[in-house]
């Protein structure tokens, strides 16, 4: 309460200062709460986009499991083929046909668009820190396997099969077929290794996703 004997203009600048003051105030919890309520909005849109990529994952990883078996039978079969060809040619005996048939694998590609530019954004800040350390060891696990996969197509066992795989192997020379064996050989191991890595993936891949879709409903 202001004093009784101030001056009536000491007392009009003292209550007109404190109401700016309060303006003042009020605005800037105002401007804050209207920021916090934006980035909230946003981090909400990356955290479903997040969720839209774990789900394409997981329904990729899904297919590239039953891809990977099929592909051993594949593997298995072609091999059997050539190398009764390299048999054949070593004995001087006419090779039989190389029947080419069934899938092949298709390469790891992971969707982590929204992941990359959430962390850009800053909007991490306003999800839980257990959250954040999942989804981090998540879309980390996935480069490490692109960057796997990368370095293990430029090696020297698959050189050889993946100059011939377009090219018809019954008239390639013995070089080229005892070449593309090689590379089958190497590739049903990796394949084999690969399967197993999608079947340990998608349990991951399905825990995630329904962990954002918890942080999503609290938002």
């Amino acid at each position: 309460m202001l004093h009784p004997h101030l001056p009536e203009d000491l007392k009009s600048f003292s209550k007109h200062l404190f109401a700016t003051f309060l303006g003042l105030l009020m605005a800037l919890g105002l401007e804050q709460w209207a920021e916090h309520r934006r980035e909230n909005r946003l981090a909400h849109s990356f955290l479903e986009n997040i969720q839209a990529d774990l789900i394409w994952n997981l329904k990729a990883v899904k297919e590239l499991e039953v891809t990977f078996a099929a592909c051993q039978e594949t593997d298995k079969a072609a091999l059997t083929q050539l190398e009764a060809v390299l048999v054949a040619r070593s004995k001087g005996q006419n090779p039989p046909i190389i029947e080419r048939k069934g899938s092949y694998r298709a390469d790891f590609r992971f969707s982590t668009s929204a992941w990359d530019a959430a962390k850009a954004s800053g909007a991490f800040r306003h999800l839980p820190p257990s959250l954040l350390q999942e989804l981090s060891e998540m879309f980390s696990q996935m480069k490490r396997i692109e960057d796997i996969q990368d370095r293990l197509l430029g090696s020297r066992q698959l050189e050889m099969f993946i100059t011939f795989f377009g090219e018809d192997w019954n008239t390639l020379d013995t070089q080229g077929q005892q070449g593309v064996c090689e590379g089958l050989r190497f590739i049903r191991g990796t394949n084999d290794n690969w399967r197993r890595v999608c079947k340990g993936m998608i349990p991951e891949l399905e825990k995630k996703t329904a962990l954002v879709e918890e942080a999503l409903r609290k938002f």
